[in-house]
């Protein structure tokens, strides 16, 4: 069952008071993180687990035990949101996060380059564009890789 917006407005606002207080609280983070789930803020929970994800060399050690859970949390939130979707980025997010856990170390996802690629191919047979249209989307997708 799902909060009213004002429930999810004052849960929202007593996790970043809490945590301003006990930034280091990996726990905390996890049930901020889960509270923005299940509004359906997905995006929003993504950020909050990079975000206490990116914390961890920072923390001392004690305060990072609970790392594992927050890992496996947000690979869970990933495999979920993707729930009746078969799209290669979508478990790519879950494998990225999962591998996260066994190196002990969080770095944001970034998209794969295959998968832009599979992209591109799709919107070509699709859409069945002319060489024109082709010629600018592939000049588009090559400005696109530079920054990945």
């Amino acid at each position: 069952m799902r909060a009213a917006g004002g429930d999810s407005d004052q849960i929202k606002q007593t996790a970043k008071a809490l945590l301003r207080v006990d930034q280091g609280n990996l726990l905390l983070w996890n049930t901020y993180a889960l509270a923005e789930a299940s509004f359906g803020r997905l995006d929003e929970a993504r950020k909050v687990y990079s975000g206490a994800l990116s914390l961890l060399s920072s923390l001392p050690p004690a305060n990072q035990r609970p790392a594992p859970l927050l890992f496996l949390s947000f690979a869970l939130l990933e495999y979920f949101s993707m729930k009746g979707r078969s799209l290669a980025s979508e478990s790519e997010r879950v494998l990225h996060v999962l591998t996260c856990l066994t190196e002990k170390a969080f770095k944001p996802f970034q998209a794969n380059a295959v998968v832009w690629l599979f992209s591109f191919f799709v919107v070509v047979v699709v859409f069945g564009l002319n060489s024109t249209t082709l010629t600018r989307l592939i000049d588009l997708f090559a400005v696109v890789f530079l920054f990945l």
